[in-house]
């Protein structure tokens, strides 16, 4: 619930509900906003345990730090800057995208990196545990493995997906393209003399900036760049032909708008987030197609 609680607040009308009107739409992202991060403390302060250190933390203790986690995970706007353009990397990569709808309820990869874009800020944040979970829902929603503390860039899109598995040191550059069965991962991990595995280092593969990848990458192997014709075309993700065009500074402004919105929600956040009654603004928060 607490995914789809974040992600309506992102997308109102396509993961919230589809006859929001623009009188009504901010108190919508507002009051789901503040519903869903009260659940998210609850889980933060629950998953805490798992990931703690030698040292016991209080009851009290672990509050406060679920409190000024989730606090920082409430900063969503990056997270929406990112999907949009993830979106619209599928949109001018994929010739069958007809909608941004489409792509959004539709494409497993899209959802798949979703899933991955929540579950990375949670890992950054110091909850791997509740990450693992995130990440794992979204494995059996879609088929699609993306460990939370592999690094993916900007518009990213996977094309199929089913088969793909992303490993946690994966580094992805910004415009990647990846297809189906597509394996990001190790085929040898690093051991002491005794012969038990060290964590924690690099072991896997880095796929840079306008690749294209198919087949399995294993670590110490770099994707080369697309073809000049075809990272061309992957980098004109501001244009679809649902609806007309889709400008880039249109997105933008978007975007600003929902931060704008998140910003007036702030004090309507839940009580362990420093909570107050005040209104939010009237702004609309609708991805362009929507």
């Amino acid at each position: 619930m607490i995914v789809n609680g974040l992600s309506a607040a992102l997308f109102p009308t396509h993961y919230g509900r589809p006859n929001l009107t623009d009188e009504s739409i901010d108190y919508f992202v507002g009051d789901t906003l503040t519903t869903t991060l009260n659940r998210l403390v609850e889980q933060v302060r629950g998953g805490l345990p798992f990931s703690a250190g030698p040292d016991e933390a209080s009851i009290e203790e672990l509050g406060q730090k679920a409190a000024a986690i989730t606090r920082d995970f409430a900063a969503l706007p990056g997270i929406r800057a990112l999907r949009v353009s993830d979106v619209q990397a599928a949109l001018a990569g994929d010739p069958a995208a007809t909608s941004v709808a489409e792509i959004m309820l539709c494409y497993p990869g899209t959802i798949a990196i979703l899933y991955y874009r929540f579950a990375h800020r949670l890992h950054q944040l110091g909850v791997p545990f509740l990450a693992r979970l995130v990440s794992d829902i979204g494995h059996s929603l879609t088929g699609i493995d993306i460990h939370p503390g592999a690094r993916i860039g900007a518009s990213f899109f996977i094309d199929h997906g089913t088969g793909v598995v992303i490993g946690e040191t994966a580094i992805i550059g910004q415009r990647v393209r990846l297809y189906q069965a597509v394996t990001l991962g190790a085929k040898r991990f690093p051991a002491d003399e005794n012969g038990v595995l060290i964590k924690g280092v690099a072991r896997h593969p880095v796929v840079e900036d306008d690749a294209a990848q198919d087949g399995r990458l294993e670590r110490g192997l770099r994707a080369v760049a697309a073809p000049a014709r075809a990272r061309q075309r992957h980098r004109e993700f501001g244009r679809h032909r649902a609806g007309g065009a889709i400008e880039q500074q249109h997105a933008v402004a978007q975007v600003q708008r929902f931060v704008d919105v998140v910003r007036d929600q702030q004090q309507a956040v839940p009580s362990a987030l420093n909570s107050s009654s005040s209104q939010p603004k009237r702004r609309s928060t609708r991805l362009v197609g929507e």
